[in-house]
């Protein structure tokens, strides 16, 4: 750890002596919660709970400040994670990788329920299914229907029900309240947007690198993902305020998502596409999704 590094803890060390109301200050008040969830988990009180747009306290907060020193929205030392994670300080355009490929599914049953190339529930299902793994961290759906855009964290031990969370999901999702759920299997793979992925890679970091300079902190990260061992990122387009979904569909007479039968983003405009039960068709636009 360089002294700019060790700099930018002393001062973030000393703001999160105020506790949850650090968080509230610096991140929630200034609207740059992502809602990713890690300051649940790490919370060692459990006073704290994922409220409609941002987390709130549910208990008496004793300031240990775990959960401003855990948000990667307060402070992400991203050249630090870089040479940690890949071995380099440079962080190419695309991230660092090994190889670069075009690919899909190879199962057929996979592929009849994605709405893309079905590649994380194929490796997930492979690493289920050959022990590799004893739980997912996923993204599951809020309701049971053919297509749902609201997305509810879930811990998946059986690979069958992995077919039941293909699909886009585009509210907010606080998939890392799972992690302190999770520490007591052996193997956890974990898939995750780029805002939850950075929020648990900033938690292994931590847990190696500030055992001295923060050691509650980093014992405290240590114990949430110690046991992660695979990680896949997912592309993600905008970050939308909660609900977003369910106001654009309403403005092209879509009510409900029980009336859709089947979607697709086109490839050329982008524009998303609904078939509804009615045979109709509602369309929103590119431009809609990302003003």
């Amino acid at each position: 750890m360089d002294k700019k590094e060790k700099e930018m803890l002393s001062k973030h060390e000393q703001r999160s002596k105020d506790g949850f109301d650090a968080l509230a200050k610096y991140v929630i008040e200034q609207k740059a919660c992502n809602y990713c969830g890690s300051c649940v988990s790490v919370c060692p009180k459990d006073c704290l709970v994922m409220g409609e747009d941002s987390p709130e306290l549910s208990g008496e907060c004793n300031s240990c400040g775990l959960c401003y020193l855990a948000c990667p929205r307060t402070f992400l030392p991203m050249t630090s994670m870089q040479q940690w994670s890949f071995g380099t300080d440079e962080i190419p355009p695309l991230g660092t990788y090994q190889e670069a490929v075009l690919a899909s599914s190879n199962s057929e049953k996979i592929m009849e329920h994605s709405p893309d190339g079905g590649i994380t529930t194929t490796l997930f299902t492979y690493l289920l299914e050959n022990k590799l793994v004893d739980a997912v961290i996923t993204s599951g759906k809020q309701h049971d229907c053919t297509w749902c855009y609201h997305p509810k964290p879930l811990v998946v031990k059986d690979p069958a029900v992995l077919i039941q969370c293909i699909d886009r999901k585009y509210d907010p999702n606080p998939l890392l309240t799972l992690l302190r759920q999770t520490t007591g299997f052996e193997k956890v793979a974990f898939a995750g947007l780029a805002c939850h992925v950075l929020g648990l890679k900033k938690l292994q970091y931590a847990a190696r690198a500030y055992q001295e300079a923060l050691p509650a902190f980093a014992k405290r990260a240590d114990k949430l993902t110690r046991n992660i061992d695979f990680v896949v990122g997912i592309g993600c387009m905008c970050r939308m305020g909660k609900g977003m979904w369910d106001v654009m569909l309403k403005e092209e007479g879509v009510s409900g998502e029980d009336q859709v039968v089947k979607h697709l983003e086109e490839r050329i405009t982008g524009d998303y596409v609904f078939h509804l039960k009615d045979g109709g068709e509602a369309r929103v636009p590119h431009t809609r999704i990302i003003e």
